[in-house]
């Protein structure tokens, strides 16, 4: 059979992909592996690998769609022209699916505690210099195609940039606690708040030395930008 899907095998993974996917918006605890396995035994010549693989197929569609999808199923492009189709024809007749993206994607973001910080505070990771260069070079490669692109939406959300710059005010001053200078803590400043848009930068923070923290992308800074 090769890695070629006929539609029945393709609209049988993206109906359950979409099942799994209203869950994980809902909040609704589910079993990957279990959804694996009962593809199996539906789709008996197929192997877990080669579901696995159109999973991460669906999930590029759905990007590519401006669409949220699956966390933990890395998209994975090159998909086939018949998967775009079903995918984009489940995407207009999940009429609830999608209501439920648009409330979420503009509902107030919410904004964690100085002390819920300070509480999961844990070292940065060590991250290879060619792997931060990877990371800082992934974009998105497509425009959307679906009606409205959720993805971009979300992203021009005022609530979620103002709650951007909250949380980083918030995270300096956990950062400054935890380093056990609480009087700098205090003087973490909202700069776009405090002073307006015209001093280059919203946030203004400190060394635990008490430095000013400067203005420029080679260094640690406090002069933390928000996109949008």
């Amino acid at each position: 059979m090769g890695d070629f899907w006929n539609v029945k095998e393709v609209e049988a993974i993206v109906a359950d992909y979409f099942k799994m996917l209203d869950n994980e918006l809902h909040g609704i605890h589910y079993n990957k592996t279990e959804h694996r396995h009962a593809l199996s035994i539906l789709l008996n010549t197929r192997s877990d690998g080669s579901i696995e693989r159109k999973h991460q197929n669906i999930s590029a569609v759905l990007i590519d769609q401006g669409f949220p999808y699956i966390a933990g199923y890395k998209p994975l492009r090159n998909y086939q022209q018949l998967l775009y189709d079903v995918v984009s024809n489940r995407l207009k007749n999940s009429i609830d699916l999608v209501n439920l993206v648009r409330e979420q994607v503009n509902e107030l973001a919410k904004i964690p505690d100085v002390d819920d910080i300070l509480a999961s505070l844990v070292k940065p990771p060590s991250i290879p210099i060619l792997e931060k260069q990877k990371l800082r070079a992934e974009v998105r490669e497509s425009i959307a195609n679906y009606s409205v692109d959720y993805l971009a939406q979300e992203a021009k959300n005022i609530s979620l940039g103002t709650a951007g710059e909250q949380f980083v005010i918030r995270f300096e001053q956990a950062r400054l606690i935890h380093a056990r200078r609480d009087n700098l803590a205090s003087k973490v400043e909202h700069i776009a708040v405090t002073r307006g848009n015209g001093a280059g930068y919203d946030v203004l923070s400190f060394e635990a030395t008490g430095q000013v923290m400067c203005d420029n992308y080679y260094c640690r800074s406090a002069t933390i930008r928000i996109a949008g």
